[in-house]
């Protein structure tokens, strides 16, 4: 799960508009479900007003979380429920690969 984490990440190409002279930008990669989950869960607390609402989250927290699980069993992380569940759901078998999310 952490390997799978660290190799995707979100990306944003830009691509030739057709209608006008200019780019327009696309997403060309998506993060795991997963960690979007956990995105949407914890929002910035002061918002600028967009079209998508901002995170607080770091992906190097998330990554140091599951780490400090690998190596200790444990974390007193507000994350660590989240990462648990995801895990379980994987040892359960209903896990989905990332490579059809997109």
């Amino acid at each position: 799960m952490l390997l799978d984490f660290e190799r995707e990440y979100y990306e944003v190409c830009l691509l030739l508009n057709r209608n006008q002279d200019g780019m327009i930008r696309a997403a060309s990669n998506r993060n795991p479900e997963w960690y979007r989950k956990i995105c949407a869960a914890f929002p910035k607390r002061k918002q600028k007003r967009r079209k998508k609402p901002q995170t607080s989250i770091k992906k190097e927290d998330v990554i140091n979380v599951m780490n400090t699980i690998i190596r200790k069993g444990y974390s007193g992380s507000k994350y660590t429920p989240y990462i648990l569940d995801e895990a379980r759901r994987r040892m359960e078998g209903e896990f989905v690969p990332f490579d059809g999310q997109f």
